[in-house]
């Protein structure tokens, strides 16, 4: 069997490393051309974003200065923003939007001479800002690859302004009327568009004189400030009046059958709805009421107070259990109470009683 010969290569591996280096130089230096590039661009659509968000409204952007890495020579600036082609098809594309009473430029009606300016707060293109920025950086390595030796952005980002958000508009509150920002409008410019309108403020006037001379407003008095409830419901007494709550809902249908009425949609009970609040306000107060009178009389008893002075509100306490199973309250008490006494290792403290009692 012939020997095999083998030929040496010493000497080779420094040639190759010698010839491939310049190609490893080469790619080395492109990540980092690419790798610095692209970094330099991420910052640059941040701060596009940035710069229209800091001057949206209500803002000025002087409180919300340049990152300190954004070069001093790289402009930041924001320019009214161009209409939005797709979202304005889309907002168009809405009956309900294109109405003049929301785009204007006025409002009127078949029959009536005055019209209403609208000051068309709902256009969506007058709410675009356009931030932009402007960057120019030297290239790290192969500053022959481009132009001048150096990579430039200029980018643009198109966001919405807060011009519809409540406090935008001057309005003290989500729930407050917005017909002054939205309309420049007055109650006789109503009452010519509308005759209806006149004889409704009437009725809210009428309606608004009844509750402000009502004989018996002393006797609504525990609704909100019933000095009793302080001791023992902190410094505020319970508001026991019902409310609407705080849904926005533009429909009336929708109000009612989802607040005010006793049924949902479905005619299932609401229990939570206006109406079942008011007609079960008797066994909510007295429910309340009924634990006052709880704690009162335990206090009392673990003071040492006399049988003579706790029997007056022993007897209110009653009286008001035999309201309550009567009205078929859930939970109603029977009207027993059991004798409080001090548990052990526990310091009775007797401050002064919220009625004048004795011992």
């Amino acid at each position: 069997m012939p020997r095999t010969k083998f030929h040496r290569r010493r000497g080779l591996a420094p040639l190759e490393l010698t010839l491939a280096l310049p190609m490893l130089v080469f790619l080395m230096a492109l990540m980092i051309d690419f790798g610095v590039a692209g970094a330099w661009k991420v910052r640059t659509q941040a701060n596009t974003r940035y710069a229209a968000w800091r001057t949206v409204n209500a803002r000025t952007g002087e409180y919300n200065p340049t990152p300190r890495y954004w070069p001093a020579s790289a402009p930041l600036t924001t320019n009214a923003g161009m209409d939005l082609p797709q979202s304005s098809q889309l907002w168009d594309a809405q009956p309900a939007l294109l109405c003049p009473c929301i785009r204007g430029p006025q409002l009127t009606a078949p029959s009536a001479e005055v019209a209403v300016n609208v000051p068309g707060r709902m256009e969506m293109d007058g709410t675009v800002l356009e931030g932009n920025a402007v960057l120019e950086r030297p290239v790290p390595l192969l500053k022959t690859a481009l132009p001048g030796g150096k990579f430039r952005f200029n980018l643009k980002q198109d966001v919405f302004d807060n011009q519809w958000q409540f406090y935008s508009l001057g309005i003290g509150w989500n729930t407050d009327i917005r017909a002054d920002v939205w309309w420049d409008i007055e109650h006789s410019d109503l009452s010519s568009l509308d005759g209806a309108v006149d004889s409704s403020l009437q009725m809210l006037n009428a309606n608004l004189q009844v509750l402000q001379s009502n004989p018996n407003q002393q006797d609504l008095y525990p609704l909100d400030n019933d000095d009793e409830f302080r001791r023992y419901h902190s410094w505020r007494p319970p508001d026991f009046y019902p409310r609407l709550g705080g849904m926005c809902e533009s429909k009336p249908d929708t109000v009612y059958t989802s607040i005010v009425s006793r049924l949902h949609k479905d005619g299932s009970p609401n229990r939570g709805s206006l109406l079942s609040r008011i007609d079960n306000l008797p066994c909510t107060m007295s429910s309340s009421f009924e634990d006052l009178y709880k704690k009162w009389i335990c206090e009392l008893e673990m003071c040492g107070f006399s049988d003579n002075g706790i029997d007056p509100l022993r007897q209110r306490y009653k009286d008001l259990a035999q309201f309550m199973q009567a009205q078929k309250c859930n939970g109603a008490p029977s009207g027993q109470l059991t004798r409080c006494e001090c548990p052990e290792k526990t310091n009775c403290a007797c401050p002064p009683s919220p009625i004048g009692v004795g011992h």
